[in-house]
């Protein structure tokens, strides 16, 4: 299994890498900005979380593909950096929040098979060669595989935030996970951050409880509910 100790070197061109198990892919909430990294310890449970995804993969990571809710645009875009960098996306946090450093290698030709598969598939795709890795990619990776050793690139959604298009995308991508890509999304389900920042000022948070846990719970239905499968027998 994948143990922040593997050496996996990150010079070597990407070739697709038959695997006898498939990758998972994990859908993360990265919690509020940098507060996991900088001892918050409201984030305790977030820490304990991300540090256990190395444990649940089975196969060898060669490259991990992160799709961040902070980065939204037109088309979907794809980001080749060689040599990445960090975007401190947030504001109002503390100064060592602005230090935070993950200096993990790019992955070029692991983001050009992405952008290969999704053409293939008829979705036109951009890169992107300047961008820095959101707060959506480093703080639960920082957690997770804190030698910063593995190939990381981003992938943004889409700005309509079309359910559709990104099914399509999804389903575009499916062989990397056969190819050694551990394919992450980071953001989170409900995302008032008017009823946040009104429960942090001490205010009730109840509401924003409740509608958080209604809509998880529509959410978890769409998504499992055999009765939302289409005739043919996939997903609708």
């Amino acid at each position: 299994s994948a143990h922040p100790d593997d050496k996996i070197l990150p010079c070597v061109p990407f070739v697709p890498l038959l695997m006898t198990t498939t990758l998972p892919t994990f859908y993360v909430a990265h919690g509020g900005g940098p507060l996991p990294l900088i001892g918050d310890p409201q984030s305790v449970d977030f820490v304990k979380h991300f540090k256990t995804l190395p444990s649940m993969v089975t196969s060898v990571v060669k490259a991990i593909l992160v799709v961040s809710a902070h980065w939204e645009t037109d088309i979907p875009t794809v980001m080749t950096n060689e040599k990445t960098k960090l975007l401190y996306d947030y504001y109002g946090f503390p100064p060592e929040s602005y230090k935070i450093q993950y200096p993990c290698p790019g992955a070029p030709d692991v983001a050009r098979r992405t952008k290969e598969l999704l053409e293939k598939a008829g979705i036109r795709v951009r890169e992107e060669s300047s961008r820095g890795l959101d707060h959506g990619v480093f703080v639960p990776l920082k957690l997770a595989y804190p030698d910063a050793n593995i190939p990381t690139f981003q992938l943004s959604m889409l700005s309509s935030l079309d359910p559709v298009a990104h099914l399509r995308m999804g389903e575009a991508l499916r062989p990397l996970r056969d190819e050694g890509v551990l394919i992450v999304t980071s953001g989170m389900s409900f995302h008032n951050m008017n009823s946040l920042m009104a429960s942090m000022g001490g205010g009730s948070s109840k509401d924003a409880s409740a509608r958080s846990r209604a809509f998880d719970e529509y959410l978890t239905d769409a998504c499992t509910n055999p009765a939302h499968l289409s005739p043919s027998g996939g997903d609708a």
